[in-house]
């Protein structure tokens, strides 16, 4: 195909995406949306893959700086840049405008494939800690078990259960939907109890016009700045995050100022700012390949 430069978009992309652009003499940006970390990989994964991108790659984009701390490069040899994801921010915006508020309910979501590191469990125990009576508040789970975590998805569904929420918290599976659901909730609650890479669905949620209570960690932590345009609790804390949700529930107009703050704090994550960020990416690396035809080697020029 010929191509000036290859943009890898995934952890198994980039492992055989920078093999092959030395073979071909092509610069290769890898693009990082996972944490490279004995937390989320095994540790010799984590350093194979370090090792791969830090000698063979032309530069790096990760999706936050979380992101790009964990993987731990040398920065002397090659270019790193910082570069958040996109959201269908217009869309998200009307489902905003269409909110359908509901008086004397607070209702709140939680999106996310099923899966123990998600900590769906912890925001179960969270609403039943901050909710114990019928009444003030419901709950929404969406997301599947995608990878073999269908005994997770049964143990969450026993615990709504042993809990006595059941009539109160409601898992409907996969949506394809979000905007909708959405413009249906009052908050919407992250809570993972590793580091997340970005928080895509904490983003959509801003860009709604939600208030949104996130774990502070990761990339979330980046997104929110605590009590002006959402709220963050120490991972894991069922008993801080049971406070976050009551504090929203009794005091509406912080909720609405959160939310607010929100949505203009992720304006600038739209498909084209983001193009436009990646597209000076692009330019950076190009500009340091001679225009003469040649292979390339690892210090940016051509043999």
């Amino acid at each position: 195909m010929g191509p000036h430069l290859v943009h890898t978009n995934s952890l198994k992309s980039a492992v055989y995406g920078v093999l092959a652009g030395r073979l071909a003499g092509i610069p290769v940006i890898c693009h990082i949306r996972d944490r490279v970390d004995s937390d989320s990989l095994p540790k010799w994964t984590a350093s194979a893959v370090r090792l791969l991108i830090d000698n063979l790659s032309s530069g790096v984009v990760a999706n936050s700086a979380n992101t790009m701390e964990a993987l731990r490069l040398d920065r002397s040899r090659g270019s790193r840049w910082v570069v958040s994801s996109a959201i269908n921010f217009d869309a998200l915006v009307i489902s905003a405008k269409r909110r359908q508020p509901s008086p004397g309910l607070f209702r709140v979501a939680m999106v996310g494939r099923l899966a123990p590191w998600k900590g769906q469990d912890v925001f179960i125990r969270a609403f039943a800690e901050a909710f114990p009576d019928a009444g003030p508040a419901n709950a929404v789970i969406v997301g599947s078990a995608l990878f073999g975590e269908n005994a997770y998805e049964a143990r969450l569904k026993a615990l709504i259960a042993d809990l006595g929420v059941g009539d109160r918290i409601e898992m409907i599976g996969f949506s394809n939907n979000i905007e909708s659901i959405l413009q249906q909730v009052d908050c919407l609650v992250h809570a993972s109890v590793l580091p997340e890479p970005f928080g895509q669905v904490v983003a959509e949620g801003m860009a709604a016009g939600l208030p949104v209570i996130a774990s502070d960690a990761g990339g979330p932590q980046e997104l929110i700045s605590d009590g002006v345009s959402g709220l963050l609790y120490p991972t894991g804390d069922v008993t801080a995050l049971a406070s976050a949700l009551r504090r929203l529930q009794s005091d509406p107009i912080l909720a609405a100022r959160l939310g607010r703050a929100a949505s203009q704090a992720v304006s600038d994550l739209t498909p084209a700012a983001v193009a436009s960020k990646m597209m000076d990416v692009y330019m950076s690396v190009r500009s340091k390949i001679a225009p003469a035809s040649g292979s390339y080697d690892r210090d940016g020029g051509h043999r």
